[in-house]
């Protein structure tokens, strides 16, 4: 590749690309590691310097709008895939969940959806811009399946005439880019990120999986089932949603491991809520430790960790919430590895952010 501005800006589009695509967050690099960590770092220069410098890694910036209580996607929107799916997987990468463009609904809870990219430096051939405000891209030829579920934030939708470019691209045959090049070794990573997200989703379909334990849950049945445990229903829930409700629901003094005046600061707990036909069941209090809260450019980050073993599996769910607001996370700014869980919030706007406080809810199927 020659050296010109435009390939300076191609090198430095692909180095993004790999960073939002396959490093891990924060959190997890500054973490005392395990074996898959120890192997991205040997593959990684960005993470070892990182890592050496203190640094955050970059993130996508994506501000997700609060619509958690909708459920249903249509064709047309924009949504990112759920923090939980993230993980580490072949190659020594750790796989974030993309933007993905909905393009069509199965009757199964099946979805179809299109990748997006937020850089124009590095669409090519097939790809589609978007249009108006939204930077970046879609990938017509990295279309894949994942389960209603697996949707998480609602970004916002795109008009019938550029999704209608977008399926139209879809039925045409891509040109060929050039084998070596930086946009060949970025199609390669994004069809494999595709992968990595929709292995999970079709092994879940195949085997008649609910798409998440949250969606598996009764909303009529909802309240009843909580207030027949010992905690303490909110009075009630602006927007009626689920998770929102989960929330605002806090244990009650005899459930909580020591009285809250005998708290230290870092000291936190989760609300793990076993989920059984669609009903929760029952409730524990798992102990947390917060070992991260910082401010900066408007965004409130916080990580901590618990017991594992505890937490092993199930459906996260993050707010940073006080009495009067409450605030979900950023689009794929959020995650859980071996224990230890981090979460970023958009807090401008926000009166005193700084006196919320991480809410944690863990759901879990028996």
């Amino acid at each position: 590749m020659k050296n010109t501005p435009d390939a300076a800006r191609i090198v430095s589009a692909w180095l993004h690309a790999w960073n939002m695509r396959c490093c891990p967050p924060d959190a997890v690099l500054a973490g005392s590691g395990g074996p898959e960590l120890e192997a991205h770092l040997d593959i990684c220069p960005l993470c070892r310097q990182t890592r050496a410098d203190g640094l955050p890694p970059m993130d996508i910036g994506l501000e997700a709008a609060d619509l958690a209580g909708r459920q249903i996607p249509r064709a047309g929107e924009l949504w990112s895939l759920a923090g939980a799916l993230a993980g580490w997987g072949p190659k020594c990468r750790y796989y974030n969940p993309p933007v993905v463009l909905v393009t069509g609904l199965e009757d199964d809870g099946a979805v179809s959806v299109v990748q997006t990219f937020g850089d124009p430096v590095l669409a090519g051939p097939g790809d589609i811009l978007f249009e108006n405000h939204i930077t970046g891209f879609a990938e017509p030829w990295n279309r894949y399946t994942v389960r209603e579920g697996d949707l998480e934030l609602f970004l916002g939708r795109v008009s019938e005439k550029w999704l209608s470019s977008v399926t139209d691209g879809m039925e045409t045959p891509v040109s060929a880019v050039e084998p070596g090049s930086l946009l060949w070794f970025f199609r390669h990573m994004e069809v494999e990120t595709g992968w990595y997200f929709a292995s999970q989703a079709i092994a879940g379909l195949l085997n008649g999986e609910d798409a998440g334990v949250l969606c598996s849950l009764d909303p009529a049945s909802l309240a009843r089932d909580l207030g027949r445990l010992p905690l303490i229903l909110p009075d009630g829930v602006a927007d009626g949603s689920m998770p929102t409700l989960l929330a605002h629901t806090m244990p009650a003094d005899d459930l909580l491991p020591h009285a809250a005046a005998d708290r230290k600061q870092e000291e936190t707990w989760i609300l793990k809520f076993i989920v059984s036909r669609g009903r929760i069941r029952d409730v524990q209090v798992v102990p947390a430790m917060v070992t991260l809260q910082a401010e900066e450019d408007g965004v409130m980050r916080v990580s901590g960790h618990c017991d594992p073993q505890q937490v092993a599996t199930g459906e996260w769910l993050f707010r940073w919430q006080s009495a009067h607001w409450s605030v979900s996370p950023l689009a794929g700014q959020y995650g859980v590895d071996n224990g230890v869980f981090w979460a970023a919030f958009s807090v401008d706007g926000l009166a005193d952010p700084s006196q919320g406080e991480l809410v944690i809810r863990v759901l879990v199927t028996e």
